[in-house]
């Protein structure tokens, strides 16, 4: 099941479906990769939720604004909805609200600028919330933050964090010669929790060709592999897609160097 929805994840990374409806927002500062937009300037800015991004940060969105800063994300929708939202916040007064329809979807923002992955270490972190009431779609298979494109071997690859079984964990995926592997974690702090916000974290090391994955400032037990071709450019996504119906992500950073949870 996991390949068949994987496959539709890579069918879209060429021509990407998106809907950039709505104005730009304030909240969001892009740094390394070139984006436009935002509310600063590149690395060490200190974005409106108090927190700080650390020299070559690439892009870091508290989504306090009315909209999705357009300049900087594509909105990536399919049987989704993704907006800014009071309803709770992380940091701040808002948070990225993303709702998808009963069996699945997407509902994601996608960097504008593809970023180099191989030959190069790419970390990220983001604040997530979800709802009690949708803790059995954990157990099935939902990306959380995505890097894919082209690897070395002119063939489609993704680095992923996901979420499967109830646990948080790391993915790759290929697509010629055929590659589908995870790392979920077996022991605590594994589980992904619900009813409260949590932060976590990916290391996508493309020196190494290894991937790694936080929860609340703690490595994943069992979450890292190794070995494994990175996409030479990325796209970069964050949110929900394929099972969990509903959830909120707040603080997104995509960085050189860890940006922690503080």
């Amino acid at each position: 099941m996991r390949v068949t929805l994987l496959l539709l994840l890579v069918a879209c990374s060429g021509a990407v479906p998106s809907n950039d409806a709505g104005t730009a927002g304030g909240g969001a500062t892009a740094g390394g990769a070139g984006a436009a937009g935002g509310t600063g300037a590149a690395g060490g800015s200190a974005p409106s939720d108090g927190g700080v991004c650390p020299a070559g940060t690439i892009v870091c969105d508290d989504f306090e604004g009315a909209a999705i800063d357009t300049a900087v994300w594509r909105i990536h929708l399919d049987r989704g909805t993704l907006t800014p939202d009071t309803t709770r916040a992380a940091k701040g007064t808002r948070s990225l609200h993303a709702v998808v329809q009963a069996g699945g979807g997407d509902a994601m923002v996608e960097l504008k600028q593809r970023v180099p992955l191989d030959g190069q270490r790419l970390w990220g972190r983001m604040w997530m919330y979800v709802p009690q009431r949708v803790q059995p779609m954990l157990q099935n298979h939902t990306n959380l933050a995505v890097a894919l494109g082209d690897n070395d071997l002119s063939t489609t690859a993704v680095y992923a964090a996901w979420v499967g079984g109830g646990k948080l964990g790391s993915l790759f995926y290929q697509v010629s010669p055929g590659i589908d592997v995870s790392g979920l974690g077996t022991m605590p702090p594994s589980t992904l929790p619900v009813d409260r916000w949590f932060c976590m974290e990916w290391d996508f090391n493309g020196v190494d060709r290894q991937i790694r994955v936080y929860l609340d400032g703690a490595l994943i037990p069992m979450s890292e592999l190794n070995g494994y071709h990175p996409p030479i450019s990325a796209l970069l996504r964050n949110g929900v897609q394929f099972a969990l119906e509903e959830a909120w992500f707040d603080s997104v950073a995509w960085s050189r160097t860890r940006v922690g949870c503080d």
